[in-house]
């Protein structure tokens, strides 16, 4: 709980260190660096690393901002972050920035789950339904798992809207158990 209001306090700085015409550029670089910090190993263990001098931790950081092109004032949150211990919080960060800038354009971010990748015009479908619904422009994610079974579960600004075969078979199961269900109806 304490990273994630530490995580919120730095998103929120760097949200509104900028203008709203800068979010998007601000959100997509904190992303692309918060994802080369998650999967690159040597790099989190290199900055994460409290043995390792501050100064040459500063120095690693500093080419990995120049060779992405990551703007100034992302590029200064990371290194406040640096200095103060919290670059671990990085991922976090990324994810509470995209929070706040949806807040501040009024927009709704939701992810969508389904069992296999979803085709095109059915993304375009949902997005759009998923906008009437919530009254909001909706920046709407994907992900796959096969675990559903089949149909989409929504995660929508806290409200989820499970629509997966998991749950409906899983609903069936305990009415049939519950003998809610009588014989020859199901």
């Amino acid at each position: 709980m304490k990273n994630h209001l530490l995580a919120e306090r730095y998103a929120r700085a760097l949200s509104e260190s900028l203008d709203t015409g800068e979010l998007e550029q601000a959100a997509t670089a904190l992303t692309d660096v918060a994802g080369v910090f998650a999967s690159e190993h040597d790099l989190r263990s290199a900055l994460s690393n409290p043995s390792l001098a501050i100064d040459r931790r500063r120095q690693v950081l500093e080419l990995v901002l120049a060779r992405m092109d990551i703007p100034a004032k992302v590029a200064g949150l990371l290194q406040v972050m640096l200095r103060r211990g919290r670059i671990a919080l990085l991922p976090d960060v990324a994810h509470c920035f995209e929070q706040q800038m949806d807040r501040r354009l009024g927009r709704a971010g939701a992810v969508a789950v389904t069992a296999l990748t979803m085709p095109d015009e059915a993304r375009t479908v949902l997005r759009d339904s998923l906008a009437r619904f919530s009254g909001k422009d909706v920046r709407l994610t994907f992900e796959v798992d096969p675990a559903i079974v089949g149909g989409v579960v929504v995660r929508l600004e806290g409200l989820l809207l499970d629509g997966s075969m998991r749950t409906r078979l899983r609903r069936l199961a305990q009415s049939l158990l519950s003998g809610d269900i009588e014989a020859g109806q199901a």
